[in-house]
């Protein structure tokens, strides 16, 4: 089953508001790539940051497209709440941030929900089990039909634009994921997170050249060998392709 990279996923969905400057929600209201910008004006200016890690690189992000980290923070819940903070300031730029800040933590949580690192994170960043499926259900489910409201400011669907390909490719992985999920679950496998020991598979953005550094410090296997090895181990057959299974 082949699976799309979240993390290159994330990009594209902040390369296509980056690029496009605006989109509009299902409420009409714009989500605006200038509310990051002017943010990262004003700690600027000002010589403080609100909680976030918003630099230069980030709002120059055409210069570091491939790096994942600058997404990451860019499409994240400090940054959020950083504008819902500023809203409250007496500055016109921020009045109307609402939709940006959907805009942002929706695939920030989305994104969490996929990217699981240890078995003692909770909510969004909790490994996926049948005990907190209603949680992530419904974190699928919304983005899904969060992303089928979106439009161009030319009033075209994300889904029909010539940036389609990175929201049909998140709305094609949560049904992926999903199944993927299930067929672990119904198998009694479970994710591996941080080490070894835990003698658990989990899954990763690259499954044959991504592994937490933890997991190898101590083994002294070559690290595609050894990621191999695990998913062998658990029962989770590799394809020669990255990202099937």
């Amino acid at each position: 089953m082949a699976m799309f990279d979240p993390p290159h996923l994330l990009k594209l969905v902040r390369n296509a508001l980056g690029s496009w400057k605006t989109l509009i929600d299902g409420q009409g209201t714009v989500i605006r790539w200038q509310h990051i910008v002017d943010l990262y004006e004003y700690q600027k200016l000002n010589g403080f940051t609100l909680a976030n890690k918003i630099t230069k690189q980030h709002v120059e992000f055409e210069k570091n497209k491939m790096k994942v980290k600058y997404a990451a923070q860019v499409i994240s819940k400090s940054v959020a709440n950083s504008l819902l903070t500023m809203s409250r300031i007496e500055n016109d730029k921020f009045a109307h941030v609402e939709s940006t800040v959907k805009y942002l933590t929706t695939f920030d949580t989305v994104f969490d929900v996929m990217n699981s690192r240890t078995l003692a994170e909770h909510f969004s960043k909790a490994p996926l089990q049948i005990k907190n499926e209603q949680h992530w259900k419904r974190v699928f489910e919304s983005t899904a039909q969060y992303i089928c409201t979106l439009k161009t400011n030319t009033g075209k669907s994300v889904l029909q634009s010539e940036k389609y390909a990175s929201f049909l490719g998140l709305d094609i992985l949560y049904d992926k994921f999903q199944i993927f999920v299930y067929i672990i679950l119904k198998r009694k496998l479970y994710f591996i997170s941080g080490r070894v020991s835990f003698k658990r598979t989990r899954l990763l953005e690259n499954h044959t050249s991504i592994l937490p550094s933890k997991s190898l410090a101590n083994t002294g296997y070559h690290i595609l060998l050894k990621c191999k090895q695990l998913l062998i181990q658990n029962c989770i057959y590799c394809l020669q392709y990255v990202n099937s299974f």
